[in-house]
C-alpha cells in the first residue's frame, strides 16, 4: 500500500475555494481503481491547514492517479499554500491491529501470529 499525504495552508480568503475543490475531488478518487481510501482533514486549531490523505493498492494504479484530472486539482490546491506544502508518499509494508495493542500491553504472553 501507498499512501499519499498532501498538506498546506492556505490564506483566509484561499480556504473555501481550496477546501470545495478537495471536497469536489474526494468521490472520483474513491472510486478509481486501486484506491483503498480519500479523506479530507481540516486542523482543529488552524482552519486554514487541511490534509488530503489517499490509499493506494499498488505504484501502477497511484501513478494512473497521478496522470488523472483530480490530482492536478491536487496540485492546484498545494499551488495556493501559503506556507512550504507537505506533500509526501509512503511506501507501506506491513499493518496490525488490536493485536499489535494487546501484544504491547502484556508482552510476557508472546503471541507469534502478530508478527
Amino acid at each position: 500500500m501507498i499512501v499519499l499525504t498532501a498538506r498546506v495552508t492556505t490564506s483566509d480568503a484561499e480556504r473555501a475555494a481550496a477546501i470545495g475543490t478537495l471536497r469536489r475531488i474526494l468521490e472520483p478518487t474513491r472510486v478509481m481503481s486501486g484506491c483503498c481510501g480519500c479523506d479530507l482533514y481540516q486542523d482543529n486549531e488552524n482552519r486554514n491547514r487541511v490534509e488530503l490523505l489517499e490509499r493506494w493498492e499498488n505504484e501502477e494504479s497511484l501513478n494512473r492517479h497521478i496522470r488523472s484530472r483530480e490530482f492536478r486539482a491536487v496540485l492546484a490546491v498545494v499551488d495556493m499554500s501559503v506556507d512550504q506544502p507537505e506533500v509526501r508518499f509512503d511506501w507501506v509494508t506491513q499493518t496490525q491491529g488490536l493485536g499489535y495493542v494487546e501484544e504491547a500491553l502484556h508482552p510476557s504472553e508472546k503471541r507469534e501470529h502478530y508478527r
